[in-house]
């Protein structure tokens, strides 16, 4: 019975957290206005403006919503720091337009689409309270299944030995996650893998992409596991990405491959 008492108890405690994310006043993220999650004009600064870049490192194109700048990257800062999760409704339209852009930019002619998230690490899902970028990647897929886009979250990937990006120059932030990325041997990983190696395009999602290794190495992981990924999808993009990608001047076809000798590493 006390067992039970305490895992009930916990579920009661995570329903309580998310009911006072909705029932008490708050301040606006962006600028803070008192009693709003984000007022009106910090809404009006994020609209999605889909933009594809060559990251500083891999070999995939990027999909990001917006710049990480202004209300943006102020309410990354509050759901990563401060644990808004209010702020989630309007962070998961945003992500999901970049995904849904991703999807149309691979040259995807239908067939399931796998969303899958790059995981965050232990200590930073210890200290945020959820794996933020999952969480989002859910959210995001419901909203594009929901408008009749054939998608699902597949996770088949896991973390090890990762560092704290936050601080580090490009090549240390390669080196800190050089070898992190694995796909994990448990039922649900496994399961997750089934899923997306049954996908007709699979696209690896993250919250903001700075110089792209971390990208880098999930999608590495991917391709060891034999499911290289398309693409790559993003809330936010820095300014150290490499430049907009040309238009193609024809479909992909989704081997994400094609543009390797574009890259800049």
């Amino acid at each position: 019975m006390g067992a039970g008492r305490a895992d009930g108890s916990g579920g009661l405690r995570a329903f309580g957290s998310e009911a006072l994310d909705l029932l008490l006043p708050r301040s606006c993220a962006g600028c803070g206005a008192e009693t709003v999650s984000m007022c009106g004009a910090c809404l009006s600064h994020l609209s999605p403006e889909p933009r594809t870049v060559l990251p500083r490192y891999g070999l995939l194109p990027v999909t990001g919503a917006r710049a990480y700048t202004g209300p943006l990257r102020h309410a990354m800062v509050a759901l990563k720091e401060r644990r808004r999760r209010d702020l989630l409704p309007v962070l998961e339209l945003l992500l999901a337009a970049a995904l849904g852009a991703a999807v149309e930019a691979s040259g995807h002619r239908g067939g399931t689409v796998a969303a899958v998230p790059v995981p965050s690490s232990p200590a930073a899902v210890r200290a945020r309270g959820t794996d933020l970028v999952a969480a989002l990647t859910r959210r995001a897929v419901a909203v594009l299944a929901e408008d009749g886009l054939d998608i699902t979250v597949a996770a088949p990937l896991r973390t090890r030995g990762h560092r704290d990006q936050v601080g580090s120059g490009a090549k240390q932030r390669r080196r800190n996650v050089a070898g992190t990325h694995t796909v994990g041997t448990d039922a649900a990983a496994r399961s997750a893998l089934q899923c997306v190696r049954r996908a007709r395009t699979v696209v690896l999602v993250d919250d903001v992409l700075t110089t792209g290794a971390t990208l880098a190495e999930a999608a590495r992981a991917l391709t060891a596991a034999g499911v290289p990924a398309h693409r790559c999808a993003v809330l936010a993009l820095t300014g150290d990405g490499s430049g907009d990608l040309p238009a193609p001047s024809s479909p992909e076809g989704g081997t994400g491959t094609d543009i390797s000798d574009t890259t800049r590493f």
